[in-house]
């Protein structure tokens, strides 16, 4: 991962991090099978997702675009985490 260092704190350095991590070769899939070998059910996950929303909505945005997602699929992601959050 590179990260920028701008002397930002908090949510602010997540998202940079974020947006400058290189590429990912993980999967969705690959990354949902990590959640649930910690104990992460569906309804957690989106938990997850409401929470990275609802705190961190632009590195949410950096989060799923490094993994790659498509615009519709994320755009799909994000509306459901900010209605559940």
């Amino acid at each position: 991962m590179m990260t920028v260092s701008t002397g930002a704190s908090g949510a602010g350095m997540f998202m940079k991090e974020v947006r400058c991590m290189a590429p990912t070769n993980v999967t969705v899939e690959q990354w949902v099978e990590l959640f649930r070998t910690i104990g992460l059910e569906k309804e957690k996950m989106h938990r997850w997702h409401a929470e990275f929303e609802r705190r961190y909505p632009e590195g949410h945005q950096g989060f799923l675009e490094w993994l790659q997602l498509p615009p519709d699929r994320i755009e799909s992601i994000r509306k459901d985490s900010a209605a559940r959050g």
